[in-house]
């Protein structure tokens, strides 16, 4: 299954795109871009589970951003929760269905 093409967040529409190279910097799996392209982009080269998770590490500095929070420890925050968020999801399909209902 592919992601999805684009992603709400609060008032932002993020295009989600997956590509060769997300950056320069070859250790990059995933970027958001905030400010000029409201855009993510996700690494080609990672399988579907730990593409997964890219995603939501990004949508999570989205959130971030829209939460107007201090840039300090973003990074170490963010790699903490995006494992354990998505593993919340998983593990609790029926909380997800009450939750979008």
């Amino acid at each position: 299954m592919k992601p999805p093409k684009q992603v709400v967040v609060g008032p932002i529409t993020y295009r989600v795109k997956v590509v060769q190279r997300v950056s320069n910097t070859e250790s990059l799996l995933g970027v958001t871009h905030k400010l000029e392209k409201d855009e993510i982009r996700v690494a080609r080269s990672q399988g579907h589970e730990r593409m997964r998770e890219t995603l939501v590490h990004e949508l999570l500095h989205a959130l971030w951003d829209q939460a107007q929070l201090a840039e300090k420890d973003e990074e170490k925050i963010v790699r903490r929760l995006h494992g354990p968020l998505l593993a919340l999801l998983r593990g609790n399909p029926e909380l997800v269905d009450w939750l979008l209902s």
